[in-house]
């Protein structure tokens, strides 16, 4: 509620239900899916491609994956930039 109030108050659509969804499977449980089809599809590396052919077989989540970019675009619009550290595997 509010971030569509944010949303709202910058003349932007709202999050809907789907798009919600979408961001909350990409942020939990599916991300290596998802990961796997954005780095396997450009077919450059076998390794990625391979793991996308593990995972997902024939499916490429095409409409999820749309609806988490248009999730992201709206959000992006509501959140300031912060620096983000990553963890290393193995340390």
């Amino acid at each position: 509620a509010r971030v569509n109030g944010k949303l709202l108050e910058q003349d932007c659509a709202a999050l809907c239900d789907e798009e919600f969804w979408g961001a909350r499977l990409y942020t939990g449980p599916l991300f290596i899916k998802y990961n796997a089809i954005l780095r396997g599809l450009g077919g450059k590396a076998d390794f990625f491609m391979g793991r996308l052919k593990q995972l997902c077989g024939s499916n490429k989540y095409c409409t999820t994956l749309h609806i988490i970019n248009s999730a992201s675009v709206k959000l992006s619009k509501v959140m300031t930039a912060e620096r983000v550290y990553r963890g290393v595997s193995g340390g």
